[in-house]
């Protein structure tokens, strides 16, 4: 619903990410992370998202890694 109102808006698939990490989706929250990165792109005003999400996949993808070992 949210992602109607403003499809340009990257805190909005960071939310969607952070409620999909809780469900335990992380594949589609990784998804969703590559589209706040996509969306904070070029744009100052939304670095401290594109941190987050860095941040996020960084984790996702270390647990990702050591559930593979």
């Amino acid at each position: 619903m949210a992602a109607l109102l403003n499809s340009e808006d990257p805190q909005i698939p960071l939310r969607a990410a952070e409620c999909l990490v809780k469900l335990g989706r992380p594949a589609a929250a990784i998804v969703a992370l590559g589209d706040v990165l996509t969306l904070s792109a070029g744009n100052t005003e939304f670095d401290v998202f594109a941190w987050r999400a860095r941040r996020m996949l960084d984790l996702l993808k270390a647990e990702r890694n050591s559930n593979r070992e």
